[in-house]
């Protein structure tokens, strides 16, 4: 694999901060030929914070197919090819699957698959869609908040974020962050869902119109709070 072209001028962020420091749209890939834009980690940190433009493999992995990283998981350096990303990459052997990141209309290719947004719009992933009542992503992953205000299947412990340092996968599968709190998920129908002295409350309470198959979904917090 080629090492990244990175245009002149620069791109950087300061030490510590969180954002999407944009040299091209992964969505809409708008690097020249031969070229795939990627998301990166600009600041020698763990997080996807940038994009870039990067030479494409002389054979690039499609959607589904294993794939390579050089580096880390988050140097954007892949054998995917231009639209995808390799994901859920084992730190050891730096390799996994690859998937898409949204196209330029915010959807996806994919049926059953959510366009969900990350990191200040630096990963606009293509993500299995699912419902945290049940026991759907595997072993490994849990079924997290995303971006359009339903669920999908994330790695526990991925540096994918919502908003501020809001890191909702490094919550154990079944929970997701509230209010700074990793919050066990319930259902609402169910009396004994939580334990003693908790109880079930709507995850969409404020919504007039759940989404379709999620009305029951709620998280427990202390009776009364």
């Amino acid at each position: 694999m080629g090492s990244f072209i990175t245009p002149t001028g620069g791109c950087a962020l300061p030490d510590g901060v969180y954002g999407h420091c944009s040299m091209c749209a992964v969505e809409q890939q708008d690097c020249a030929q031969g070229e795939s834009c990627a998301a990166w980690a600009n600041d020698g940190g763990d997080v996807w914070n940038a994009s870039r433009c990067a030479p494409l493999p002389d054979d690039p992995a499609q959607r589904g197919d294993p794939c390579t990283v050089e580096g880390s998981a988050v140097s954007g350096i892949d054998t995917c090819d231009a639209g995808l990303i390799c994901w859920n990459v084992d730190p050891e052997t730096l390799t996994g699957a690859c998937i898409d990141f949204c196209d330029a209309a915010y959807s996806c290719e994919v049926e059953g698959e959510t366009c969900s947004v990350y990191n200040d719009g630096a990963m606009p992933l293509c993500l299995p869609s699912c419902n945290p009542l049940e026991d759907e992503c595997g072993e490994g992953n849990g079924c997290y908040p995303d971006s359009q205000g339903t669920f999908v299947c994330i790695r526990e412990g991925e540096n994918l974020y919502l908003s501020g340092d809001a890191f909702h996968p490094h919550c154990p599968a079944g929970s997701f962050l509230h209010e700074d709190a990793c919050v066990a998920f319930c259902d609402v129908t169910d009396d004994l869902a939580c334990d003693e002295g908790e109880s079930c409350e709507p995850y969409y309470a404020m919504a007039s119109t759940p989404p379709i198959g999620l009305e029951d979904v709620g998280y427990c917090l202390p009776a009364g709070g």
